[in-house]
This record gives structure tokens, sequence and C-alpha cells, in this order.
């Protein structure tokens, strides 16, 4: 695994990734456009496959080992009350993920995913 010890060495690195490409974009949109559904009716989706595309630099990119990744922590902003469950359940919640008990576990294991 790449570890990265510094703010210079994480803009190194991005900088060596790929320039989007406009075309690839730009087909994946017009695809996106024809397929039958509302035109923006995946929301976030929709856009974030334009973005994988345009790196990917084709119009129909593809996730060969997709991976999940959790974050999770308490931290200040469970004081300010807008947490869905209240901060003793996080660990309880993370272990769950762990044992391969919560949903998270099951979607990745339908998509083939590795959850980290």
């Amino acid at each position: 695994m790449l570890q990265l010890n510094s703010f210079a060495e994480i803009s190194t690195l991005a900088d060596r990734l790929p320039v989007a490409d406009e075309a690839a974009r730009a087909a994946a949109l017009a695809r996106q456009n024809s397929l039958t559904k509302p035109v923006g009716s995946l929301g976030r989706l929709e856009e974030l496959s334009l973005h994988w595309a345009a790196w990917r630099a084709t119009e129909r990119p593809t996730i060969t080992k997709p991976q999940a990744l959790c974050f999770a922590g308490n931290h200040g902003v469970c004081a300010q009350g807008v947490n869905v469950f209240p901060q003793e359940v996080t660990h309880l919640m993370v272990k769950n993920f762990e044992m391969g008990g919560a949903a998270i576990n099951q979607l990745c294991r339908a998509a083939g995913a590795d959850l980290q």
C-alpha cells in the first residue's frame, strides 16, 4: 500500500494523474442521455460516472476491482447533534462491519467489492 507522509508527496502524486478526456466525457453524457430514464434522475451517480469516463478516457469505463472504504469516527460533530445514531453506537456499528453483519457487507458481497 502506498504511504504518503506529506502534503507535498500527495501533490506530486496528484500531478501525475491523467488529464480528463473531454471527448470521452461528452460521449458518456450522450450515452447517458439516450438511456430510458429521465435525464439527471440518477443524481450524483451520473456526475461521478462522467468524471470516471473522462479520467479513464473511454465512454464506458469498467471497474475491475471494486473497493468500498468506510470511515468512522466520533468527534466534535457529535456535539452538534446532527448524527443519526447516538455516539455510543459507533463502535458497535464498526464492529458489525468487521464481523460481516451489516448491510454494507451484503452490498459489497453482491458487487464483488472489497470492504476496507
